[in-house]
């Protein structure tokens, strides 16, 4: 069983920071080195400080982003920009954003839930990870001893977080922030009661849950755990992690396509179109929109993608008959070779027949376009979004989707509250 545990956050005193938004971040693994610019610039208090500091030429083992990091944390609870709750709680996040047009709301709650291998079962991951970006967070995590951003993660229970909202409303419950940010209002309150907190915990303890974003966090978590329990350091929240769940039955639940530009040695379009014409039926289109609105019409059937190369000229791919090509050889499962992303890497993008100089990984169709216009890749590949059934699948089935597969919107602002292991 998934084990709930409260726990005292420690967030911004707003009697020191007037504008919360002007100290919050996205997740460090988003953040450009322009954007940790900006971010250093909007306030000396921003927690960017903290989860993805600067690294200068004068870093050593005494003095580099970690140690300052971890200074920031202690300097800014000394004087009190940030403060520790004096109540376990748990905490309730309801963010409202704009998608496609459409107003959505998406709830979900902080808390700190207690970790466990993936070989259990009760928690597992969705996606591939790198080690780079792991032993950057497990580094941090040893040097500052805090939970600095929530793991998102999804909860295969019924939505009792409208239950939760409800609650709150009957309660009048005031919110601790109530900020915009990014695009997404932000309103989060801490819940204390014992009865809700119990309520909680028993609906976890029987569901299993899926790590949606946050893999190399929880990974590091796991080894910082092992790393203390070969220590004999006697600290209870050494076995936990700080994690944002929300049920997969959620409405406000977004998944965002991540498109990929190739950049090839020796790029062939009428070769590329000759090797894929068995496995695909390839139909042109006239503009970007159009070649959109036939991948989401046809998406839901087959296995459907689009494709620019230039000249301003959109194909739509069909897989044929629902059949997967030959050439696919995988050890993983039909279901995971049948996954868009499975198939692009797996068959399309080997059968450009050249040495892949690049692969970029971008969301905005138009920026992806206008990069093959300029010729700094010769083919954009777009696809739909992953559905959460997909996802909810290959986790059932204990195997992780290929690396951007996924993209959950909203990001989960960094900087709401923080939770100090020691």
């Amino acid at each position: 069983m998934s084990e709930v545990l409260p726990f005292k956050g420690v967030i911004y005193n707003k009697e020191k920071i007037r504008n919360i938004s002007k100290v919050l971040t996205p997740p460090y693994d988003i953040i450009s080195p322009s954007q940790q610019n900006q971010y250093y610039k909007k306030h000396s208090n921003n927690i960017i400080r903290v989860i993805l500091g600067k690294i200068y030429s004068s870093d050593n083992t005494k003095s580099n982003k970690y140690t300052r990091a971890s200074k920031f944390i202690k300097e800014w609870l000394r004087k009190e920009i940030l403060i520790r709750q004096n109540t376990p709680a748990i905490y309730f996040l309801e963010e409202k954003f704009v998608y496609k047009g459409e107003t959505k709301t998406q709830l979900g709650f902080i808390c700190l839930i207690k970790l466990q291998d993936f070989s259990s079962g009760l928690i597992s991951p969705h996606e591939e990870t790198i080690s780079k970006p792991k032993k950057d967070r497990l580094k941090l995590l040893q040097t500052c001893k805090t939970n600095l951003s929530p793991i998102f993660s999804i909860h295969l229970s019924d939505n009792m977080e409208e239950k939760l909202k409800m609650i709150i409303d009957k309660k009048k419950i005031k919110p601790l922030f109530n900020v915009q940010f990014a695009g997404v209002q932000n309103k989060l309150w801490a819940i204390t009661r014992t009865d809700t907190i119990k309520f909680i915990q028993k609906k976890i303890a029987a569901t299993k849950i899926i790590i949606a974003d946050g893999h190399h966090r929880y990974e590091a978590a796991l080894a910082f755990k092992d790393e203390m329990k070969k220590k004999q350091k006697a600290n209870k929240l050494y076995d936990y992690v700080m994690m944002y769940l929300t049920s997969i039955n959620n409405k406000g639940l977004v998944i965002v396509p991540t498109h990929r530009l190739i950049k090839c040695e020796k790029f062939d379009f009428e070769r590329f179109i000759t090797t894929i014409k068995d496995s695909f039926a390839i139909y042109p289109v006239n503009s970007l929109k159009i070649c959109f609105d036939k991948m989401e019409k046809y998406g839901a059937k087959v296995q459907t993608f689009g494709m620019y190369a230039g000249n301003n000229k959109f194909y739509v791919l069909f897989l044929k008959n629902f059949k997967l090509p030959s050439q696919i050889k995988s050890c993983h499962s039909k279901e995971w070779n049948k996954l868009d992303v499975s198939l692009l890497h797996n068959f399309l993008i080997p059968s450009l027949n050249s040495e892949i100089i690049d692969v970029c990984y971008i969301r905005d169709e138009k920026d992806a376009v206008n990069l093959v216009n300029l010729k700094k890749y010769n083919i954009a590949f777009f696809l739909n979004s992953t559905k959460l059934s997909e996802v909810k699948k290959i986790a059932g089935l204990n195997e992780r989707m290929p690396p951007k597969s996924t993209y959950f919107y909203p990001k989960l602002v960094s900087g709401l509250v923080i939770n100090k292991i020691s």
